[in-house]
């Protein structure tokens, strides 16, 4: 038997308001478990038109909404990431950004976030517990903890945030990758890419090491 449409998605919509594509300002946040594939996804993203800022690193995050990059306290990396919502926004309607551990601070923005759409990357525990301990080591212990602890403070997120929300199984992405294209392209709004584009993003998604994305443009 054949495999129905809802087995194959690689993603769920949550419950209530669906994607906005038609609104005109829209705002994604891209975020998940550490180590857990949201590279990836912020990539093909971009590829498919999202833009989630200028002149990235490898891991396509942002210092200015990277906690762990930034100086000061937290209130005032958390003051400094609500200038920067203040000031994209007055630049673009539709734009993004990438950073796996969001949730440590979006349930402070929700007020500062406009019409904000989630993007909420998941990996299976052993997988991403190999490359959790391959960057800090620990034991099984203290990675299932922090495991744990991540998956309470999205938690926390999807409760609050009563928006169109997008969950993947970065598993599944890898596994049916025309799939998931299609859909986070469905998702975001953007326009169909070509078939050398379509491509281009395919082998972007390849695992391995973090890629150059300007390579695959």
């Amino acid at each position: 038997m054949a495999p129905s449409a809802s087995r194959k998605r690689s993603f769920i919509l949550s419950e209530g308001k669906r994607p906005g594509t038609d609104d005109p300002q829209r705002t994604y946040v891209i975020f998940g478990m550490p180590r857990g594939g949201t590279t990836m996804v912020a990539g093909v993203a971009a590829l498919l038109g999202l833009d989630i800022g200028q002149d990235l690193p490898r891991n396509l995050e942002d210092p200015a909404f990277n906690l762990d990059v930034q100086h000061g306290t937290y209130e005032t990396k958390l003051a400094s990431i609500r200038r920067t919502i203040a000031w994209r926004n007055t630049e673009q309607l539709v734009w993004g950004w990438k950073f796996p551990n969001a949730a440590r601070y979006l349930p402070k923005l929700a007020d500062d976030i406009a019409n904000p759409h989630l993007i909420i990357v998941f990996r299976d525990f052993p997988a991403e517990s190999y490359r959790m301990h391959d960057h800090k080591g620990g034991s099984i212990e203290d990675l299932l903890g922090t495991y744990i602890r991540r998956l309470r403070q999205i938690k926390e997120v999807i409760a609050l945030y009563k928006c169109p929300k997008m969950f993947l199984s970065y598993e599944k992405c890898i596994a049916e990758p025309d799939h998931f294209i299609d859909e986070l392209r469905a998702f975001l709004g953007t326009t169909p890419p070509g078939p050398e584009a379509h491509a281009q993003i395919k082998a972007f998604m390849n695992p391995g090491s973090y890629k150059d994305l300007g390579a695959f443009t």
